[in-house]
């Protein structure tokens, strides 16, 4: 039997060869410009070079020690034993890989694949923090893409139904691998909550009915049950129901931070479909992918993560859909070589306006951190089984990221909610009083001289019983004098 392969198949073929490489310069040459992921990255593959487990490294709460990114730092774990990547191999990898399979899934799941690169320009420019979140490395992007997979089997009407066993498994499939390499179960929620308020209760209900069942497999194989799922309650509502000010909590969990921008371009995509007739604006109110849009921008009033990180993918999967539209509808984008035209354009847009803004950060990575290998450092670096008692979070992603094998401690880690509560009280203390001097009494009570003190402003001259060098243009480290401990 002879295979034939007709020219359409080709022209799909060398679009996705060109899409391929198109999502790795992006991101490959962001990088070379000097960027590289802040925060949390830096704090995932720090754990996965080491054996030690997070009580091993911060000063934390007993019962929140549970690792609630088993999975990711299962993966991470495996690639750097079988690849042999160092640090800064697995997170540009891991920067990559994930910018890369994003993209791929949104371009494969919309109609029409130069409708998702127009998509992600319109987010480039419109909404650029949701946009650059997916450069950043973090676990959550796995949980974005399982949301377009999800919004594909679960909110477009297609013309060929997919069978109802088939769209169930692959759901659960999906999601289980999300809760356990990502973890955040339950903002999964929010896709039965759209449907629930677009009209599909039945919808809604199987949702939410795989949703849980994922989530308990999911939580099973991170082979601490209940742990993990404690850690996620608790935490949760250690974020939400403290007794502190909007501007204390970290950017992504603040609140009022509302973005704009991106309804002059959705308005405008909507007139032009409605001037087409491919739209009625009474559908909308049906329409479960906008009804999420609205509802993710809704409650980002009250926490902004809900907006950048589940509401911006949904409203690109919705603009990737409604643009595709626009295009079919345009009788010269019908001829190849046109349609060829616009492809190329689109791809050639992206590859260079996306890496032409200002995407260095290595000074700000340097300037929370240091190297003790330096001779003038040296005897700044805490001693085997100290603490390091640092006032920002960045003190520690960074320093953490290069030094992961160090033998002390973190007093505030990847998140305050975690930490013990006496020291949680001083460290918002801290925030509060805008890092005033008299705040860190509590922390300098309890410095012993294999401990370290991480701050971010310079208090040196109000505590003249401790040594202190600048190692940073956001570090001063302070120690206790050798001259107590005679």
């Amino acid at each position: 039997m002879q295979i034939t392969i007709d020219k359409t198949h080709i022209e799909k073929i060398v679009a996705i060869i060109i899409l391929f490489a198109a999502f790795f310069f992006v991101p490959y040459r962001i990088i070379n410009l000097g960027f590289m992921a802040p925060d949390d990255a830096n704090r995932h593959i720090a754990f996965s070079v080491t054996d030690k487990n997070w009580t091993d490294i911060l000063i934390i709460e007993p019962s929140l020690s549970a690792d609630h990114n088993a999975g990711w730092h299962h993966v991470l774990k495996k690639i750097h034993k079988y690849l042999g990547l160092d640090k800064e191999a697995l997170l540009i990898t891991v920067m990559i890989s994930l910018f890369m399979i994003f993209n791929i899934t949104g371009s494969l799941l919309s109609p029409n694949i130069a409708s998702w690169i127009i998509v992600m320009l319109l987010i480039f420019v419109f909404n650029r923090v949701s946009f650059v979140r997916l450069f950043i490395g973090r676990p959550f992007i796995i949980s974005s893409i399982v949301t377009l997979i999800l919004f594909k089997l679960w909110f477009i009407e297609s013309k060929k139904p997919i069978n109802s066993v088939c769209k169930y498994l692959v759901s659960i499939l999906c999601i289980t691998i999300a809760v356990w390499l990502h973890g955040t179960w339950y903002t999964f929620l929010l896709l039965p909550v759209a449907l629930l308020l677009s009209g599909k209760l039945i919808k809604s209900l199987e949702l939410s009915l795989i949703i849980l069942l994922s989530t308990a497999i999911g939580a099973y194989l991170t082979g601490e049950f209940e742990q993990f799922l404690y850690f996620h309650y608790a935490a949760t509502l250690n974020i939400f129901t403290e007794k502190i000010y909007n501007w204390q909590l970290v950017t992504e969990f603040s609140e009022g931070d509302i973005y704009t921008s991106w309804v002059f371009p959705t308005s405008i995509i909507i007139i032009l479909l409605i001037y087409s007739k491919k739209l009625k604006l009474n559908e909308l109110s049906r329409d479960s992918l906008f009804i999420m849009i609205l509802l993710c921008w809704m409650l980002s009033i009250k926490v902004v993560r809900f907006w950048v990180d589940w509401g911006a993918i949904a409203l690109m999967f919705w603009l990737s859909h409604k643009i595709s539209y626009l295009i079919e509808d345009m009788q010269s984008i019908k001829k190849p070589f046109l349609r060829w035209v616009l492809f190329v354009f689109t791809v050639l847009s992206f590859v260079l306006i996306i890496p032409s803004t200002a995407w260095n950060n290595q000074k700000e990575r340097k300037s929370y951190s240091v190297d003790f290998s330096k001779p003038q450092l040296a005897e700044y670096k805490p001693l085997d089984g100290g603490i390091i008692y640092n006032d920002s979070m960045n003190h520690f992603y960074y320093q953490y990221f290069a030094d992961p094998e160090g033998k002390y401690k973190y007093i505030l880690g990847f998140e305050p909610a975690i930490m013990m509560k006496e020291d949680r009280k001083t460290y918002r203390e801290i925030i509060y009083s805008l890092y005033h001097y008299s705040s860190y009494k509590p922390w300098i009570n309890k410095l012993r001289e294999e401990d370290r003190l991480f701050v971010s402003y310079d208090i040196s001259s109000f505590y003249p019983q401790l040594d202190w060098i600048k190692a940073g243009k956001h570090l001063w480290i302070g120690k206790i004098k050798s001259s107590h401990h005679e």
